[in-house]
Order: structure tokens, then sequence, then C-alpha cells
């Protein structure tokens, strides 16, 4: 049995080839619910990106469509993994990952190994999903076993008034504030509380948040700690009390850029040290050692 993070996975179908659209389709049948969506010169633009959890890719031929369309995709929607499909030599495949493909299948389309690679992309597992003898000393991926729940595994940080953060929520273009912050680990996302002001609450639409749809975020930390602006997948899982008028947002996210996680869990550190420091402060009892 192959279970999965999110009841049926969206998977967004790139293909210009009628015949592969159709085998690919059958291949997975009853496990995603498959969206096809065709090449064109503005097509990555109106992919609704929070909706999909994976593209599937078939590259055409002559590829050079399918490769422009990739670059545009991985540029437009990076949280988004993309398992491409295609007869191309090992070399280009190799740079294809090198750029931010997550995985490749080769025709005649194994529809077992198609459907362990896609749920590996989903869940963001590592481990080889493919039989092979070769690989018997490398470490599976636990398709069988349950998804890990999503539980935070480390401290909230309250984010101190002078290093205020914020939340970009780009599918809205809603500014909100980060109250306190923990960073992902291994095994969970980050966690954070991010607070609309009264004016802007009435505004935010909450229910359709509330049902953990998947939104396109951007991290901003404070200027003086870091210009970078960080991108990341983020989705509501509670609303919170908050002690005025103002809505508070119980959120997980994902980042999508690996080098990332130094800068935020640097400033996630400064957070608790700033806060340790201010609560000898007012005991009177000196610096807590950082």
């Amino acid at each position: 049995m192959l279970l999965l993070v999110r009841g049926e996975p969206r998977v967004g179908l790139v293909s210009s080839d009628k015949g592969a659209t159709e085998l690919l389709l059958k291949s997975v049948r009853g496990n995603f619910k498959f969206v096809p969506l065709e090449i064109g010169s503005a097509a990555t633009p109106s992919f609704p990106s929070a909706d999909f959890d994976a593209f599937i890719l078939v590259f055409g031929e002559p590829p050079e469509t399918s490769v422009r369309f990739f670059a545009e995709c991985i540029e437009a929607v990076p949280h988004i993994p993309i398992l491409g499909v295609s007869s191309l030599d090992s070399t280009h495949v190799v740079e294809l990952l090198k750029c931010g493909m997550a995985d490749h299948l080769a025709p005649p389309i194994d529809s077992d190994l198609l459907k362990r690679k896609l749920i590996r992309m989903i869940q963001h597992e590592p481990g080889t999903v493919l039989e092979s003898a070769l690989l018997d000393s490398l470490p599976r991926m636990p398709i069988s076993a349950p998804a890990k729940p999503s539980l935070r595994k480390c401290a909230r940080a309250p984010v101190p008034v002078g290093s205020p953060a914020a939340l970009k929520v780009l599918d809205h273009g809603v500014h909100l504030k980060i109250v306190d912050l923990s960073v992902p680990t291994h095994d969970a996302p980050g966690g954070l509380c991010a607070e609309a002001d009264p004016a802007a609450s009435k505004q935010l639409p909450v229910a359709q948040w509330a049902n953990k749809a998947m939104l396109s975020v951007q991290i901003q930390l404070p200027a003086h700690v870091s210009p970078q602006i960080i991108p990341a997948r983020a989705r509501v899982v509670r609303t919170l009390p908050s002690p005025s008028q103002a809505l508070r947002l119980g959120m997980q996210f994902w980042l999508d850029r690996m080098r990332d996680e130094g800068l935020l869990q640097r400033f996630w550190l400064k957070c608790h040290v700033t806060n340790r420091t201010r609560t000898a402060a007012k005991t009177g009892r000196g610096a807590l050692p950082a």
C-alpha cells in the first residue's frame, strides 16, 4: 500500500506528446490527481503554485522548448519538484538535475518506479527507490511506512521588537509580522506565528488558508541581520488568540533553498540570546550563557 503525505497529491503533467500523456495517466491512476498542462509562452506565470505537489515534464522533440519551459518553471515556482521524463543522454540529464530537476525517468515507463519516484519527491525523502542488486547497500526509502508526523522539534523563539521580521504571502500580496519562530529540523518543518493588524485581518482569506493550502511566501529578516529574501512554502495549521484585535496564524514552513537554513538558524539563535539577556536583566540575575 502506498501511503502519501496529504491525501491525493496534485501533479501537473506537462507534455506535447498525447501518447506519452495517456501512458502516464494510466500508470499512476488512483494514486495521484493528474492535471494536464500545455507548454506555452504564458504557461508558467499562470501556474497556481499552491495547488500542485509536483510536476512531470515530458521532454519533447526537439527538446529545446521543454528545456526553456523547465528553466521558466524553476524560476517561477522553485518549491515544486519536477520529474523529467526523457530519452536525453546522461550528460544532459545530469546537468538538468544539477540545475534543479528533482528526478528523472527514462522510457519505457515503469509504473511502479514512477509512483515511487513521485512519492519520494513529494515527501522529500532520501534513499533509493530502484530495485537493483547494484544498489542493495544503499539506504531505501520507506515507501510503505506512514508519513512522518509534522511536529516541531525545536523551541520557538519570540522575535524581539528591535529585530522585526516579516512574512510576505505572494499569492495574495499580504505582509504579516512574524511574532515567533522555530527553524526546520531533520524531522520537521519550521514553525512561526504570523500576525496581521485588525484592518488587514478583515481582508485575509482565512477560511481558504485554514484549509491547509500550501502558500508561496517570502521571509524577510531584519536588515541588520540580512538583506536577503528567503523564499519558502507555508501552510496555516491554526488561528491563535491575540492580546489585541490582531489576527495571529500558526504556520508551518519549508525553505526552498538549502543555503538559507544557516541564515535562519543564526537569526533564531540571536532571538533566543536577546530574550534570555532581557529576562536576566529584569530578574537581576545577570546574563545567562548563550
